[in-house]
């Protein structure tokens, strides 16, 4: 029985750095990431989550341009990554099964919907987030 190939913690890290660097040549660093999330955009009117079509491994990475800390997904639901600015976040919020991201996008407010299933892993990106949220005020 063969056993799969077990890469270790850095290749790791460097493989998902070069995935990221195709859509961001000025990411430095990954500073957290979980295996998978699925983007949701609330609409107001309607008074639910809708799917954005935007699912896969997660990432805070940092940059070394301005805005120097985002949030990324390389989607693997369709072509287009999905991208946010730390400094667009006003607010955030553990709502399970979501992190809510209260944030401006194009200059309009949006509330982005994080899915998380584990409870652990959704607690931990938030923390993340917030604590980028902050490096990221300080770096201004």
């Amino acid at each position: 029985m063969n056993n799969p190939v077990q890469v270790d913690a850095a290749t790791k890290k460097q493989r998902n750095l070069q995935c990221l660097r195709a859509d961001d040549t000025e990411i430095v660093d990954i500073i957290f990431e979980i295996p998978h999330v699925e983007i949701y955009l609330f609409a107001p009117g309607e008074a639910k989550w809708n799917k954005v079509g935007c699912a896969g491994a997660a990432f805070i990475v940092k940059r070394s341009a301005l805005p120097v800390y985002q949030f990324m997904v390389l989607n693997k639901s369709g072509v287009d990554n999905f991208t946010i600015d730390v400094s667009q976040i006003s607010k955030t919020k553990d709502q399970a099964p979501y992190i809510m991201l209260k944030c401006t996008q194009n200059n309009a407010p949006k509330i982005i919907g994080l899915w998380i299933h584990d409870e652990g892993t959704r607690a931990t990106m938030l923390s993340q987030i917030n604590s980028a949220m902050l490096l990221d005020h300080d770096a201004i």
